[in-house]
């Protein structure tokens, strides 16, 4: 069977080199609102606002948390350092943008579309995507934990060096997505990860997850762990063995076999997004 080649990279997004500053008064963010090339720093607040567009803007040091979106559309945006907490986005669409440094803790994006979008150094810890759909879409470094991808598609989309424990995966789609240096420990759904890639040390978390998904009982063997096969991958020059501790929402921990005997720790690549 012939591999399948690797997901394009998402396009990045097209602004002008001038922008114009964003005035709250004369362009608030309402009903039917157009931001167009606009330099949006400072307090956008809590607004509801339906159909509204925002095209070729840099929003930057900005606060939209706990907004209400339906139907609104954000295409060849940057979005740094953002506050989108507890933000409900209902049927909305963002393509050719990239999210960084954003605090999107309790955001919820649901049945909506993210197209050659990048995430990079997000908190996205109890987001949710539920039903909307993926495509060329990165996320990077990012905080994830307990974010609902209940029945989305995510088709090709890439995980690096992000948190993903206690995520819901459930009737998810990820055909051809890939998880790569990423802490998995607390999955939920994982029949959702059919077709994904998976490197190897990351898939010491899901042990015990996929071991619970198919009904099998795991005993702790202490005499037996020494014997285990020792395996390479981890950032220090000490060998981790294959034993990995699964208690609901803790982090992936394994122990660590040194010249002082064992000793756990936990482990999920390089540091998340604070």
């Amino acid at each position: 069977m012939a591999k399948k080649p690797p997901a394009a990279d998402p396009a990045a997004p097209q602004l002008p080199q001038q922008l114009t500053s964003w005035d709250s008064v004369a362009s608030p963010l309402e009903d039917d609102a157009q931001w167009w090339q606009l330099e949006i720093v400072g307090d956008v607040g809590a607004v509801e606002a339906a159909r509204f567009d925002a095209e070729q803007c840099r929003i930057a040091r900005a606060d939209m948390s706990a907004g209400v979106w339906a139907k609104a559309g954000v295409v060849n945006c940057v979005f740094e350092d953002v506050n989108l907490a507890n933000v409900f986005a209902q049927d909305c669409r963002m393509r050719r943008t990239s999210v960084t440094s954003v605090r999107g803790t309790g955001l919820q994006w649901t049945n909506g579309v993210v197209k050659d979008v990048v995430f990079r150094d997000c908190r996205l810890d109890l987001a949710g995507f539920r039903f909307s759909r993926f495509s060329h879409v990165v996320f990077d470094n990012c905080r994830l934990s307990g974010a609902d991808f209940t029945a989305a598609d995510l088709s090709g989309v890439r995980f690096e060096s992000c948190d993903l424990s206690s995520a819901k995966f459930d009737e998810a789609t990820m055909t051809g997505a890939v998880l790569r240096h990423c802490t998995l420990a607390g999955m939920r759904g994982v029949d959702g990860l059919r077709g994904a890639s998976v490197t190897s040390t990351d898939l010491m978390s899901l042990t015990f997850t996929l071991a619970d998904a198919c009904g099998i009982t795991v005993t702790q063997d202490q005499a037996g762990a020494s014997r285990m096969p020792e395996l390479g991958g981890f950032p220090d020059d000490r060998a981790p063995v294959l034993l990995a501790s699964w208690r609901g929402n803790r982090a992936f921990q394994a122990p660590v076999v040194g010249e002082g005997g064992a000793s756990w720790r936990s482990w999920s690549g390089r540091k998340m997004a604070a």
